[in-house]
């Protein structure tokens, strides 16, 4: 219904396919609109050319049920199906983090406070524990559970943040990007907090670039919570307050930034104050001067596997002329399943003698473009290639990259922040799990970037769109079914380990023997998991080199050597290899 023009002559009404009315008219307003009316008809944006359309005017009712939920749904039963498949695996930085559950378990706060590994992940498996059981496999299990819940957690958020987003490829790209952010899908399988910490980036991606960083309380806490998880983070942190004030354009926003600041140094010093007060010192922990102590000068003095100096631990007895067996003694052993890498600063702490040497400026530099080179050219490469890029090439306009650091600087901080997290561990020792937090923020920061308006003209066919915006499934299926295929046959070889380990066990108990205390005749690192899956405690080693001292003897003064040296200590040893073989050697007593 079209009410009656006022103001023009009679009978001088144009048609409307002609030029419009004439002068003094008013054009018709329509103010019903019928709901059959034919889609040929009813009225589009009109936008002028070289202009863009933003999701929000384009905004159209969504499907309860869409491609975001289906491909959520398929992501959190990809998580879901990799957290039982790695119910039971467990690794060498995975001991020591259930170690330090153990130690909140005991109520043993004093040898839970150390500067290596951080607090929150050992935390919350003690919390689960309560609950879900403290023996060994029921601390894997509840380890893995968090991975997996942190990461469903993630695909939650992604899915809600989508939602938000007209853009229709907006979903599958940030699906994609998480599945395959990690070189493959997230390292589930990896007792260490570093699933927590992807977590942590996505929400943090989340405030940062969906809400401007307006929520400061919730994101400072976030912030810490990230040391809290990762305490090598720090150097990142420190840099994100001058990245985040160069970003923020107003004074509001500038005053969020300093807020949320405050927040994460308050979280901080939970942590901060305890590790200082326990090293007499002020102190951010002992990763990142550790780490660097062993990657980039190649100290030896991590374990006693390969250390070839002097320590305080250490006590040696000759064997026979001109040769010495060297061996190492644990007296923190019941705290522990392996002192040296269960608290590697206070193993650091009596060090004597190492064997370092200060890298060359050149070898330096070849070092660290190996690291970038696998970095950025290996394990972040089919993110960049395979969403981002052709992301870019699908949403490129004119005024973006002005825009990108004027009115959109804010995305460009969360981007160079990404960047700066990758670079840290590029500059001391990258692998896929540690710069996955980084770089997940790095690419969400450039497709929410991307997705913010769209050409208003597609410059490519629509196949050809669906197909580029599909790459990145299209690699995240690629990467998972032999990762499943591989956890499948991973957890049948670590249920049939667990099963020899409870024979293993029960013939011993059996014989009148125990593996609550053994000894380690070789490398310990390779075989960590399984002295925590038997309960054992690793009270003393002889390293490898000394190991080979000890078989050049003949058999009665190999036995005469190891009862002299650890009769009454333990009852069992075992005999190691690099490729974690385990052969048992019972101990006489003296």
């Amino acid at each position: 219904m079209i009410p009656r023009q006022h103001g023009g002559r009679k009978g001088g009404g144009q048609s409307s396919r002609g030029a419009g009315p004439p002068d003094g008219c008013l054009r018709p307003i329509v103010w019903y609109v019928p709901q059959s009316m034919p889609k040929h008809q009813k009225k589009r944006p009109n936008v002028p050319a070289g202009e863009t359309i933003t999701p929000a005017q384009t905004s159209a009712p969504r499907r309860l049920i869409g491609e975001p939920e289906l491909l959520a749904a398929l992501a959190v039963v990809v998580c879901a199906l990799l957290t039982w498949l790695a119910r039971s695996t467990l690794n060498p930085d995975g001991v020591s983090y259930l170690d330090l559950t153990n130690r909140i378990l005991a109520g043993d706060w004093s040898s839970f406070v150390q500067g290596y590994w951080s607090p929150l992940y050992p935390a919350l498996v003690a919390l689960f524990a309560m609950v879900a059981g403290r023996d060994p496999v029921a601390l894997i299990a509840t380890a893995h559970a968090i991975n997996g819940f942190a990461a469903i957690a993630t695909v939650a958020l992604l899915w809600w943040w989508s939602r938000q987003n007209s853009q229709r490829f907006f979903a599958r790209m940030m699906i994609a990007t998480f599945l395959l952010i990690s070189a493959g899908l997230p390292r589930i399988e990896a007792v260490t907090p570093d699933v927590l910490l992807l977590a942590l980036m996505a929400w943090i991606g989340y405030e940062l670039l969906a809400h401007r960083g307006e929520r400061w309380l919730l994101t400072g806490l976030l912030l810490g919570a990230a040391f809290l998880t990762k305490t090598s983070a720090w150097p990142w942190l420190l840099l994100a307050l001058p990245l985040r004030i160069w970003g923020a354009r107003q004074a509001e926003a500038r005053r969020s930034v300093l807020l949320s600041s405050g927040v994460c140094a308050a979280v901080m010093l939970t942590w901060i104050i305890p590790m200082s007060t326990d090293a007499g010192h002020p102190t951010l922990g002992s990763a990142g001067r550790l780490n660097a102590a062993w990657y980039l000068t190649a100290d030896d003095s991590r374990t006693p596997d390969a250390h070839l100096g002097r320590h305080t631990s250490y006590h040696q007895m000759p064997v026979d002329s001109g040769r010495t067996v060297v061996w190492a003694e644990f007296p923190d052993a019941a705290r522990w399943t392996y002192a040296p890498w269960s608290d590697p600063t206070a193993w650091e702490a009596g060090v004597q003698t190492r064997n370092a040497s200060t890298p060359e400026t050149t070898a330096l530099i070849a070092y660290w473009g190996r690291q970038a080179k696998n970095s950025l050219g290996l394990w972040l490469l089919p993110v960049l290639l395979g969403i981002l890029l052709p992301c870019y090439l699908l949403q490129r306009r004119e005024t973006m990259w002005r825009r990108l650091f004027e009115e959109d600087r804010s995305i460009a901080v969360v981007a160079l922040l990404g960047l700066a997290g990758v670079g840290q561990f590029i500059l001391v020792h990258s692998e896929p799990r540690l710069i996955a937090p980084f770089g997940l923020l790095f690419a969400l920061a450039v497709l929410h970037w991307l997705s913010r308006e769209r050409p208003a003209t597609p410059r490519f066919p629509m196949a050809l769109r669906q197909g580029a915006t599909a790459l990145g499934l299209i690699g995240a299926v690629g990467f998972a079914v032999p990762r499943l295929q591989e956890g499948i046959a991973s957890s049948a070889r670590i249920n049939s380990v667990i099963a020899a380990i409870a024979r293993t066990n029960a013939s011993l108990a059996t014989a009148g023997l125990s593996q609550a205390k053994i000894v380690i005749l070789g490398p310990a690192i390779p075989i960590e998991a399984s002295a925590f899956l038997s309960g054992a405690q690793i009270v003393a080693q002889v390293p490898p080199i000394s190991v080979e001292v000890i078989k050049r003897l003949p058999a009665d003064r190999q036995r005469a050597v190891i009862t002299e040296i650890f009769g009454g200590k333990a009852q069992v040893a075992w005999l190691t290899t690099p490729d974690a073989g385990v052969n048992i050697v019972v101990i006489p007593p003296k």
